[in-house]
């Protein structure tokens, strides 16, 4: 109670610097140590501070005249009323405005301000923010410019990339959802090392700047959307580049991509005309290449690429899929294939770990009318139970680390019925799946056959269940029914081991 007391006091104290009266008792000498209130330490921020606070007296006059052109809609009057702006003053005084803008955004650090002193439509905030830099010359001092339309209330800026053009030591580009005018001054940026250009709203002259791009020979990271070329051949001198993303236009093969050698990461994306992957062989350094929504139907080109280790595949076209058990550093897949084949060849991916599918396709099983795929497979995977207790089953598009054998696994099943891939194919993927996923496969998987492989398998298991109907369908000799079951055999024990 007396510490209760205590402290009440020195809260009345320090709030409001009333004292205990004379007819309190004085509080008792505290046998622990006493603290006191204090301020916590400012947090040092690793933004770089604002620029001071503006007053209206410290910005130049503008005119009547000017600020009649500077609030126009008509950007051309917008143009002439800064232009005039920067003829009636010296530079010194015009640069008191730039304390109003943040140049690396080309936004306004304070709206009231600049709309009292210019009163320029918000519809061109960019281009005057461009101009005015120019105007006081100090866009030769940076190094970063990043413009993004979702920080911006108007929804149909437009940025002339021209007014940029005295940027010389930008390094960084970066502009998201803005449309673009005069994408040809690009070729002046020479000391570029990322662009980003993520707008559908370009105005690219393909025949006049086809070669804007060509000067970049310090560019490490390109992103673009709306790519103008059926090719890849403006960029050429581009050697250094490691990044490059493409979402979307004209873009219809890899001409070009033989100076890219430098390229990691390569991603094309709604590119509906692109159909051919020949060229990316070359690619040796490879690491992560994603293919969406594109048109192509051979994919030869990416066994070759001995060190991706992620891929990304969507195609609305039939396409054999065999050449990626060549990829033997790939650890994750992606796969958006409605007709794929050659699936079951992943088998050969010795470090996959994630693999998910979009659908697994119906494999017709010779010249019947009988059909293998996502049903059958499910109830395999139901059958053989998972290790993650969270989950009854493996899923039939969604596999990942110790689920990876167990999929893959009913994977070749499936093609070996159906005869995609022939018996030895299947004993050797088995055998692969074996070395490592052994634990695994040895655990969960189970072949319950009848006194020897080739008398007999049990009607009651998934697998025994399909030979039979493939047997009845003729779609396979009972010969082969049974070597496919000694196959199995050889690996699989008859009963579960967990």
């Amino acid at each position: 109670m007396k510490k209760r007391l205590l402290l009440l006091d020195l809260l009345r104290t320090l709030l409001i610097g009333d004292k205990p009266t004379a007819a309190e008792p004085a509080p008792a000498q505290p046998t622990e140590p006493t603290f006191t209130l204090s301020a916590p330490e400012p947090v040092p921020s690793s933004e770089p501070p604002a620029p001071p606070a503006l007053a209206i007296d410290e910005l130049p006059e503008v005119s009547e005249e000017i600020r009649d052109l500077l609030s126009s809609a008509d950007w051309e009057e917008v143009n002439q009323g800064l232009e005039l702006l920067g003829a009636s003053h010296q530079t010194n005084q015009l640069r008191a405005l730039i304390g109003l803008i943040d140049l690396t955004q080309l936004q306004i650090r304070d709206q009231q301000l600049w709309d009292q002193t210019l009163g320029i439509a918000g519809v061109h905030t960019l281009n005057a923010v461009a101009k005015l830099a120019s105007i006081t010359g100090v866009l030769g001092d940076l190094c970063r410019v990043s413009v993004n339309a979702v920080f911006f209330a108007d929804t149909e800026l437009v940025l002339d990339l021209s007014l940029l053009a005295e940027a010389k030591g930008l390094e960084e580009l970066t502009v998201n959802g803005i449309s673009l005018e005069n994408a040809g001054t690009l070729s002046g940026f020479n000391g570029l090392r990322r662009l980003v250009l993520m707008s559908d709203s370009i105005d690219w002259d393909s025949d006049d700047d086809v070669d804007c791009l060509s000067g970049m020979e310090e560019l490490h990271s390109l992103t673009v959307a709306s790519w103008p070329w059926a090719d890849l051949s403006p960029l050429q001198n581009s050697r250094t580049l490691e990044h490059l993303s493409i979402r979307g236009g004209d873009l219809e093969n890899l001409a070009g991509i033989d100076s890219l050698t430098s390229l990691r990461h390569l991603r094309i994306d709604e590119c509906y005309a692109f159909s051919s992957v020949d060229g990316v062989e070359i690619l040796t350094q490879l690491e992560e290449l994603s293919l969406s929504n594109v048109s192509i139907d051979d994919v030869d080109a990416l066994s070759n690429l001995l060190h991706l280790r992620s891929l990304i595949l969507e195609t609305s076209e039939t396409v054999d899929l065999t050449p990626l058990g060549a990829l033997q550093a790939l650890e994750t897949a992606e796969i958006d294939c409605s007709e794929a084949r050659g699936l079951s060849a992943m088998a050969a991916c010795g470090k996959l770990v994630r693999l998910k599918l979009s659908s697994v396709p119906d494999c017709r099983c010779g010249d019947s009318r009988l059909r293998l795929g996502s049903g059958e497979l499910s109830n395999l995977m139901n059958f053989w139970k998972p290790v993650h207790k969270r989950r009854n089953k493996v899923c039939t598009s969604y596999a990942e680390a110790s689920d990876i054998g167990v999929f893959l696994l009913g994977l070749n099943l499936l093609e070996c019925l159906s005869q995609q891939i022939d018996l030895d194919t299947f004993r050797q993927r088995l055998q692969q799946l074996n070395q490592r996923h052994g634990e695994q496969l040895l655990s969960r998987c189970h072949w319950p056959w009848v006194g020897t492989p080739e008398q007999g398998y049990s009607r009651a298991h998934p697998v025994g269940q399909w030979i039979g109907q493939v047997r009845a369908a003729g779609a396979m000799s009972e010969r082969s029914c049974a070597e496919l079951s000694a196959v199995l055999a050889e690996v699989l024990p008859r009963t579960p081991q967990r």
